[in-house]
């Protein structure tokens, strides 16, 4: 069954060649390049044809390479370019694109109408085009072989009218033009009206699903059909320069009628060009959006995917052909035709960035047997954009908003790509350039950012920190969380230690913010989705999140922690400040005390919060920062209190405990000009009490108070039994400056 399939389908001449070389040499050719001769003379044609031509071999050469490289199936430009930047800009380009293919059935069905009507003056114009419509949509349905067979009449007919023109008399006494005076335009204004000629080049590609061997189809057919386009032009407009004089060639639009040996023969490839392109579009615009519709990227997506037996979209060609009909019907289409040109060069400027960005993030994945220098592509998506640049102005605002907008709308179905595409390793990429960058340059702590280490053994630990260490984060800081898996044997770490000790997984999040919750959890391990609903407050808030695993063999949260810490710190990004959950369990605090000596001569900070069981956060509108004079944490102190200011909307309150009545008018006075120096919020308060400090704290209520740790570690555990209420300790790493 599968040999008799492949028996049926196209091959490259019939596939790729005869439609894609029928689009090259259509109206343009015929209506247009006597008109470019005139204005330009023949080597300003001649640089116009060869620009043109070159932007259309880049993309032709960058097409070729991709498909040495993956194997795309049905969908043509849409195929290749959803494979590789993602199905969501695939689809952004893709329905902008199906929807110029059907347009611009009814575009050339009108072109040749009114081409049929100035030799036909009696025949009815709207009758004729209901006729091509009819018959066009008959052969479609019936078989795309059938269709691109009658495409070999039509190839010989504009092969032999080529043939009558060059054979025909001169009417030219004079010399050939060489040069042009841009009498009627300018240079790259005539370049925008002849470049619509160099395009078409997807009309073999699209018909991808329907070739033997679409890599090999594809590259032979299309790349032959530009080189051969691009010499017939040539040689034509030379032809135009030698037969025809300028003033005709200005002024006549039919003039290549004049010079040929027999008329007739011009008239039907003229009408027979423009038929083809017809007939290529209307077959290839259903394959399109069948594509679409089997990526579940359109409505009605089953229904516009499902095949015939014989392998033919046939609702996909019905819906086509109708959507051309009702244009056909709506009017002229001489506005619309600009922008779809707009589309169809968006698309070759995409094919042309694929290659790019595949080459520029080096991935191994990519190693294409047609390799391409990073010029030609970067020629190729240039080019396209500066072609539609001069083209319109306007329409290439509008097709990039139509596209941006599609992009968004599809962001939002979360589809899903079996195939994977380039744009991890074009971020990948980015990273590593901006890592090395940002690792050549020197540390200032203008540059500090909180960057959060939370380890965790229970999820109960991770529920009770998770919520103050979003909201210390917010808006770009990075939250790293340590799971903590207990093994129950040393021969699981026998093999290779360090494996076991650090297995990461990065996660960068998506969508706005959650309610504090402590609700109870016995489960001894964190499964998967454990794990999405405790971070979902920090996934929602768009943060960085990294998940780090680390696997013991039952010695407890901290025996592996400092290994584990000191990787951390000597890798990009590291965290900066480590956060613990202070428990009343007394080996806890034994070993979190024995941990705090052991990371003093590590560059990081230290915070251990103690949530109070029956206040917790409070209603999280004041905080209390009690600052030590000339204390050694007062730096990543303020650093944080201003955070948790700016994301609870809070408000702040310095104080200082003094032994005599003379310490405090000098304490209050330090304390303005540090909020000044500091440039922390003028509605910070200030207080400054005499007393024990001991005693002064047990006074002092507010939602949540923060202390330096002092030199005794032991002291935090007899402080959280003294303050009314939650509590974080806070310990500098040196690499803070709250005046920076």
């Amino acid at each position: 069954m599968k040999k008799n399939n492949i028996e049926h389908k196209l091959n490259t001449f019939d596939g790729v060649f005869t439609p894609t070389i029928l689009t090259i040499l259509g109206v343009i050719m015929y209506l247009r390049l006597g008109w470019v001769v005139g204005n330009t003379g023949f080597m300003g044609a001649l640089i116009i044809i060869v620009v043109s031509h070159a932007i259309t071999l880049c993309t032709g050469l960058s097409m070729s390479s991709i498909l040495t490289n993956i194997k795309i199936g049905a969908g043509g430009a849409y195929a290749i370019i959803s494979r590789s930047l993602g199905l969501e800009i695939g689809g952004a380009i893709g329905i902008p694109l199906y929807l110029s293919q059907s347009f611009s059935v009814a575009f050339y069905i009108f072109g040749f109408t009114e081409l049929w009507h100035s030799f036909f003056p009696s025949h009815s114009v709207q009758l004729v085009g209901v006729i091509v419509w009819f018959v066009l949509t008959v052969l479609s349905l019936i078989s795309a072989k059938l269709a691109f067979r009658v495409q070999y009449l039509i190839l010989g007919a504009v092969f032999l009218s080529i043939l009558s023109f060059l054979g025909g008399s001169s009417l030219n006494a004079g010399t050939p033009l060489m040069w042009g005076n841009y009498q009627q335009a300018s240079f790259w204004q005539t370049f925008a009206i002849f470049f619509p000629a160099a395009t078409g080049i997807l009309a073999g590609a699209n018909m991808s699903g329907e070739l033997k061997n679409p890599g090999k189809n594809i590259i032979k057919g299309t790349l032959s059909a530009i080189v051969v386009g691009f010499f017939v032009y040539i040689i034509i407009s030379y032809w135009f320069a030698r037969q025809i004089p300028e003033n005709l060639l200005l002024t006549d639009t039919f003039v290549i009628l004049k010079s040929a040996m027999f008329k007739p023969i011009i008239i039907v490839g003229i009408l027979g060009a423009v038929l083809s392109s017809a007939l290529s579009t209307l077959v290839g615009a259903p394959r399109t959006l069948a594509a679409l519709a089997n990526d579940r990227i359109i409505p009605g997506a089953r229904f516009l995917a499902k095949k015939s037996p014989d392998g033919e979209p046939r609702n996909a060609i019905i819906v086509s052909s109708l959507l051309s009909f009702v244009v056909i019907l709506a009017g002229n289409l001489n506005t619309l035709a600009g922008l779809l040109t707009m589309f169809f060069l968006t698309t070759y400027g995409a094919i042309n960035l694929v290659v790019f960005f595949e080459q520029v993030t080096g991935i191994v994945s990519f190693r294409p047997r047609l390799h391409l220098s990073l010029i030609i592509p970067a020629i190729g998506f240039i080019g396209c954009i500066s072609a539609m640049l001069l083209i319109n102005k306007i329409f290439t605002v509008v097709t990039l908003v139509v596209i941006i907008v599609i992009y968004f709308m599809l962001t939002k179905k979360n589809l899903v790509s079996p195939w994977g595409d380039v744009r991890g390793g074009l971020f990948t990429a980015l990273s590593e350039w901006a890592a090395q960058k940002a690792m050549s340059r020197p540390y200032h702590p203008r540059l500090w950012k909180p960057s959060i280490l939370v380890p965790a053994e229970t999820p109960e630990d991770l529920r009770r920190v998770i919520y103050i260490a979003q909201n210390i984060i917010k808006p770009s800081g990075r939250f790293y969380y340590l799971h903590i898996e207990r093994q129950k044997s040393a021969s699981v770490c026998s093999n290779n230690k360090l494996k076991n000790i650090i297995n990461s997984t990065i996660k960068i999040n998506k969508t706005s913010t959650s309610n504090f919750t402590s609700n109870e959890n016995d489960l001894k391990d964190i499964t998967e989705n454990n794990l999405e609903d405790i971070l979902d407050p920090i996934r929602k808030d768009h943060l960085f999140c990294q998940i780090i695993k680390v696997s013991t063999i039952g010695k407890g949260l901290f025996a592996e922690l400092f290994i584990v810490l000191e990787t951390l710190l000597h890798t990009f990004l590291p965290p900066n400040v480590i956060l613990f959950n202070i428990s009343h369990n007394t080996d806890k605090q034994e070993a979190l005390l024995q941990f705090m000596t052991k990371i003093q001569c590590t560059n990081i900070g230290l915070m251990c919060l103690y949530l109070h069981p029956d206040y917790g956060l409070g209603q999280e509108r004041k905080i209390n920062l009690w600052l030590r004079d000339k204390s050694p944490n007062t730096n990543l102190a303020v650093l944080i209190a201003l955070q948790l200011v700016r994301n609870w909307n809070a408000h702040l309150c310095l104080i200082r405990a003094v032994h005599s009545d003379n310490e405090i008018d000098v304490a209050h006075k330090h304390m303005e000009s540090f909020i000044e120096d500091a440039r922390l919020p003028a509605s910070t308060q200030i207080k400054v009490l005499k007393g024990s400090f001991n005693d002064l704290i047990k006074q002092q209520t507010s939602d949540i108070t923060i202390l330096g740790i002092g030199h005794s570690y032991e002291s935090i555990f007899t402080l959280i039994d003294i303050v009314p209420g939650t509590t974080l300790f806070i310990a500098d790493s040196g690499l803070e400056n709250a005046l920076a």
